[in-house]
């Protein structure tokens, strides 16, 4: 997927060539290798109720969204929990009980949070609702109703240009509004706050694949979006 110009893509093809070069070949191309963060996705609204082996209901927390969420909670990632589909309070709710996803001394978030949103609306709404419990959105990823069939056309039929116009129109206010709403929970919960230097990316996925299409579409963005984000 990666253009003709890649020295990364020249490396990878030249093994079917350079059969006595292959073990050097193949030593460069996993030195560009580099770990990437262990984010975790939940679909919220896949949170069926369990039950005991005996037909008995369990308690709430463990649904399967929710013991999704506690499993990850409970785990030594430093990394991204997902929520994408809408907002699930239950779930939301939950997040409270653990502490990796709270601010330390320092403002720094072990356990960050990630919205999938269809648009501006839907990220005030859902980022109120965690901010209102001092949980603080890190990234608002906004899904393009063209390229990800499952959810087409969810904002009226409108395209992404105009959605993300609305962000880059109100995106420090939203930031600002999310900011207070969140310290001032966590004030009252007497925790750590968080600090000024507090990052909110604004991001776009799609269902692109070849670098031509990431080229053109990385234009589209970047002339409209903040931070020029684009997510496969």
């Amino acid at each position: 997927m990666l253009s003709n110009t890649s020295l990364l893509k020249s490396l990878y093809l030249s093994l079917k060539t350079s059969k006595e070069q292959k073990k050097t070949i193949e030593d460069q191309l996993k030195a560009f290798i580099k770990a990437g963060s262990i984010d975790v996705n939940i679909m919220t609204k896949l949170d069926k109720p369990n039950f005991t082996k005996s037909g008995d209901a369990l308690p709430q927390e463990y649904s399967d969204a929710l013991s999704a969420l506690r499993g990850y909670a409970n785990s030594e990632l430093c990394s991204s929990i997902v929520f994408s589909a809408g907002l699930n309070p239950r779930l939301f709710a939950y997040c409270e009980n653990f502490k990796d996803f709270y601010p330390n001394e320092n403002g720094f978030i072990k356990k960050k949070i990630i919205l999938k949103v269809s648009d501006y609306r839907s990220a005030l709404i859902q980022g109120k609702y965690l901010a209102k419990k001092g949980l603080w959105i890190s990234e608002f990823r906004i899904e393009s109703g063209i390229n990800c069939g499952g959810h087409a056309f969810v904002s009226n039929g409108l395209l992404l240009g105009p959605i993300l116009e609305e962000f880059k129109q109100k995106r420090d206010d939203l930031y600002q509004e999310l900011f207070n709403e969140c310290n001032k929970t966590l004030l009252a919960k007497e925790k750590y706050l968080l600090l000024s230097s507090t990052h909110l990316s604004i991001t776009a996925q799609g269902g692109i694949g070849t670098s031509e299409e990431h080229k053109t579409y990385w234009n589209i963005i970047n002339s409209t979006l903040l931070d020029g984000e684009v997510h496969f």
